[in-house]
């Protein structure tokens, strides 16, 4: 498994399936890396992925959906990469998921990152792009 170091070296402008490649080589073999490396990975390839103004295929939206949601711990940073990865992606899925988390069991900085999060984006999450457009 690349290190969290090789996807913050990549290039900020790559072809959408240079970047899907990279999305579906974490896929293969995401038990390589721990959850906070993982996340970071992640939003390296989602910030890409978002200046390519191209919408990812929804199966491989899925899967990486299935991947956040089930690695999802209650951490700041990992809730603030997924949440930035899920602004950049579009994943409604992993936002239904963080907006379904009880906030009495969760962390009043994870709670409050979430809250912050809702404010800003509640209404355009499905469209990475939709103050573009």
């Amino acid at each position: 498994m690349k290190t969290p170091d090789y996807y913050q070296s990549l290039p900020d402008g790559m072809p959408p399936q240079s970047i899907r490649d990279e999305f579906e080589a974490i896929l293969l073999t995401p038990d390589d890396m721990a959850t906070l490396p993982l996340t970071e990975a992640l939003y390296e390839l989602a910030d890409r992925q978002w200046h390519t103004y191209s919408l990812l295929d929804e199966a491989l939206k899925g899967r990486l959906e299935q991947l956040l949601i089930s690695r999802w711990r209650d951490d700041l940073e990992i809730t603030e990469n997924l949440l930035s990865i899920v602004s950049r992606l579009g994943l409604v899925g992993v936002w239904e998921f963080l907006l379904g988390l009880d906030k009495q069991r969760i962390s009043a900085a994870t709670r409050e990152a979430i809250d912050d999060a809702v404010a800003e984006m509640a209404d355009s999450i499905a469209d990475p792009y939709s103050g573009m457009r």
